[in-house]
């Protein structure tokens, strides 16, 4: 493993328990944690950004920078930020694995559906804490609760319609949609995967 800050290796751990309690996932999906190479950067407009540089990175060395701002971060924010980026990481091996390119906005869905697993797979203590701080009031929320916000709304849409809880092909559909909806909606998003 690479040497990198304590919070982001309780956030991978924080990853890794939840993801295999609660998803039933396999410990061994998690290997890849070794060849994150997770550091803290002057980044203008993005919380993360998982980044592949010919030259210095490599499927041993997936490098992810992180906004200072998250110095002062709580270890479930981190943890969802990082199970976005690290869901990029996913896709981009399983690129190289078997030759499966996704567009930007199917990596973007991806990563953000992999914020949601998260969510969902969080203790009730871990999700009294979330929603103590979503209470403060949507518009004074910083980036990241802004988005588990949204991506709370989004789930609560795709389950009314789909009339179930399970995350079921209905509820993807749905789910999905309304996520590629936002990346096309924003601005950052769109500038990233050449919509404009």
């Amino acid at each position: 493993m690479y040497d990198i800050p304590p919070e982001f290796k309780r956030a991978l751990s924080l990853i890794e328990q939840r993801f295999t309690k609660r998803m039933t996932m396999d410990a061994s999906e998690f290997s890849f944690f070794n060849c994150l190479d997770i550091q803290y950067s002057n980044l203008d407009n993005e919380e993360g950004v998982f980044t592949f540089i010919p030259g210095q990175s490599n499927i041993d060395k997936l490098s992810i920078l992180v906004n200072h701002s998250y110095v002062t971060s709580d270890d479930l924010l981190t943890a969802f930020l990082l199970s976005h980026e690290t869901a990029h990481a996913i896709n981009y091996l399983r690129e190289i694995n078997d030759g499966n390119k996704l567009s930007c906005v199917e990596n973007e869905v991806r990563a953000f559906t992999n914020q949601l697993l998260l969510t969902s797979s969080l203790t009730e203590e871990e999700m009294k804490t979330a929603n103590l701080k979503l209470r403060e009031g949507y518009d004074n929320l910083n980036n990241p609760l802004k988005l588990w916000w949204d991506l709370l709304t989004f789930r609560d849409y795709a389950r009314k319609i789909c009339g179930s809880i399970d995350y079921n092909d209905c509820f993807f559909k749905y789910f999905n949609k309304k996520v590629e909806d936002l990346i096309k909606s924003n601005p950052y998003y769109q500038k990233q995967c050449g919509l404009n």
